[in-house]
C-alpha cells in the first residue's frame, strides 16, 4: 500500500524553506528587465534615409544627392563607395519640382568612384521604432 507523506511533515518543510535562492532570481530578473525598459526608452538611434542618385563635382570635394525628405544643414551623411566608407556634411539643400531635396554635401575626404550616400534623418528610441513597426505612432 502507497502511503503519502503526512501533511505536518510537508508544512515544516515549507516553513523551514525561506526561497531565497527564488526571491533572488526574481529581483535579478526585475533589474533585467528594468534595465532592458529603460533602454528602450532612453536610448538613441540613428536613423538614415539612402539615395544612390549621388553625383561628384570635378574637385571631387562636393557632392549632390537626391532624398526623398527635408533635410538641414549642418546634418551628418555617410558616403560608401566600392572600397570604403566616410564621413560628410549637408552644406546646402533645396526642394525640386519632383518632390525630392537637392542635398549639397562636404565629403571629408576627395573620392572619384561612384558614391551612395547615406544622411541621419533623426535620432529615435528602440521603443519609438517598435511603435511605428505596429502602427501605433506615426513619424
Amino acid at each position: 500500500m502507497n502511503q503519502g507523506i503526512p501533511f505536518a511533515r510537508t508544512l515544516r518543510a515549507l516553513d523551514s524553506d525561506d526561497f531565497r535562492t527564488s526571491k533572488l532570481g526574481l529581483i535579478l530578473a526585475a533589474a533585467v528587465l528594468a534595465a532592458w525598459i529603460g533602454w528602450a526608452l532612453a536610448a538613441r538611434i540613428p536613423q538614415y534615409e539612402h539615395s544612390s542618385n549621388i553625383r561628384l563635382d570635378p574637385s571631387g570635394q562636393t557632392a549632390q544627392a537626391y532624398f526623398p525628405s527635408s533635410t538641414r544643414i549642418g546634418q551628418r551623411a555617410i558616403v560608401r563607395s566600392k572600397n570604403s566608407a566616410f564621413e560628410a556634411e549637408v552644406i546646402d539643400s533645396a526642394p525640386n519640382s519632383e518632390g525630392q531635396v537637392r542635398v549639397t554635401l562636404r565629403l571629408s575626404q576627395p573620392s572619384a568612384e561612384p558614391l551612395t550616400a547615406d544622411i541621419e534623418t533623426e535620432r529615435i528610441s528602440p521603443a519609438t521604432i517598435a511603435l511605428r513597426a505596429a502602427g501605433l505612432a506615426s513619424r
